[in-house]
């Protein structure tokens, strides 16, 4: 009983901390969120039947495990196997495991999966608010008016904040965790959460999130005047925070940038590798290959092209299929019981997904799918 209370402990401090990514409290350089992560394995790894229960995600693991294998085959035969990870990318191996652990332990205790979906919203919260009450003045700069705190990509920050506004918007809404009206309070955590979103300037995370927000008030099952009072009410609110708009970096890269940047060099020059190498060159060749074609090893800026030009077709296709897993997942739930909010979630993260660097191993990804595979199996078509 004991154990069991400690494993719940560990499972939601680490989505706790999860939502912080490269801010430190403790000054270990991210290395507490890597033992945390340990504890995390270890203990559902060893004190649950885990193992005995891989069953239930032979099919993900398989997927997820033989788009490894292929990655490393394709390095063999290109004949660059050393890079950062060095001869096996370990990084992607653990978000595997921490993927099927997770999705496991919140398959059997469904109830923490909304807890913990509640503790990293509510720690993006923290870290919105506190930034906005200048708490981390010491720590942020802008570069080209863009907000960067704790030296992290704006990108990759806003999208967290992003998926805690959606949080907090699913738990008020749809109320999975009959909170009452405490629940109310998370209205308080939006307006800082949208100003930091702003700030960073991130198009995609913005976007993302207005999209995110009208599929889960739209698609909600409730009684019509409700929603048109609710959707008036948000409404309201977002002409308050449009205001907030004017002057930022945000709007006049809504309104003058054009095109996909550097985004368009970077990836015709990944899917230049994938014409020269249709099988794929590998992480390692697809890094060396870059140097070669656009000056830098830069990471491709999209999942989909960076399985092409690693793992060719073959690790493209085994990724969808696995994404194909998830999207039913997703869907049973809207369809069945009318919870747009993991639909729009796992849409958030394919986004995310053609947009950004180094998601292949992006632990908060592998948390949102463990999230939603530990959703019943069954599927609706």
């Amino acid at each position: 009983m004991l154990l069991d209370q400690f494993r719940k402990f560990i499972v939601l401090l680490f989505s706790f901390f999860l939502a912080f990514g490269k801010y430190d409290p403790f000054g270990t350089q991210g290395l507490y969120l890597d033992v945390v992560l340990v504890i995390v394995i270890l203990t559902i790894g060893l004190s649950t039947n885990v193992i005995n229960h891989i069953h239930l995600f032979r099919k993900q693991i398989i997927l997820l495990s033989g788009i490894s294998i292929v990655l490393l085959i394709c390095s063999l035969i290109y004949g660059q196997v050393y890079s950062s990870y060095g001869f096996f990318n370990f990084k992607y191996l653990s978000a595997i495991i921490i993927f099927w652990f997770l999705s496991y332990y919140f398959k059997i205790h469904q109830k923490e999966r909304y807890y913990s979906l509640l503790l990293f919203a509510v720690a993006s919260s923290i870290i919105a608010a506190f930034y906005q009450l200048g708490y981390f003045d010491n720590v942020i700069h802008f570069d080209k008016g863009r907000l960067i705190i704790f030296e992290e990509n704006p990108n990759s920050f806003s999208s967290r904040m992003a998926i805690a506004f959606l949080i907090n918007v699913y738990m008020i809404v749809f109320n999975p965790l009959n909170l009452k009206k405490v629940r109310y309070v998370l209205l308080f955590t939006l307006p800082s959460l949208f100003l930091v979103i702003v700030d960073a300037g991130s198009k995609g995370s913005f976007f993302a999130l207005l999209f995110g927000v009208a599929l889960m008030l739209f698609l909600k099952r409730t009684d019509f005047v409700y929603k048109v009072v609710l959707i008036a009410l948000i409404g309201l609110v977002g002409l308050f925070l449009v205001q907030d708009l004017q002057d930022t970096v945000l709007l006049e890269r809504l309104s003058e940038e054009q095109g996909l940047g550097e985004r368009e060099a970077i990836w015709s020059n990944a899917l230049s590798i994938f014409s020269d190498y249709p099988f794929g060159v590998g992480e390692s060749g697809f890094f060396l290959e870059m140097g070669l074609r656009y000056s830098k090893p830069i990471d491709a800026h999209n999942l989909f092209i960076y399985l092409l030009a690693t793992g060719g077709f073959i690790s493209l296709i085994l990724f969808l299929l696995f994404l194909r897993t998830l999207y039913f997942k997703s869907y049973y739930l809207l369809k069945r019981k009318g919870d747009v909010f993991f639909l729009a979630i796992f849409l958030f993260i394919i986004f995310l997904a053609s947009k950004t660097g180094g998601v292949f191993t992006y632990l908060v990804m592998w948390y949102l799918f463990a999230i939603i595979n530990s959703i019943g199996q069954r599927k609706v078509v």
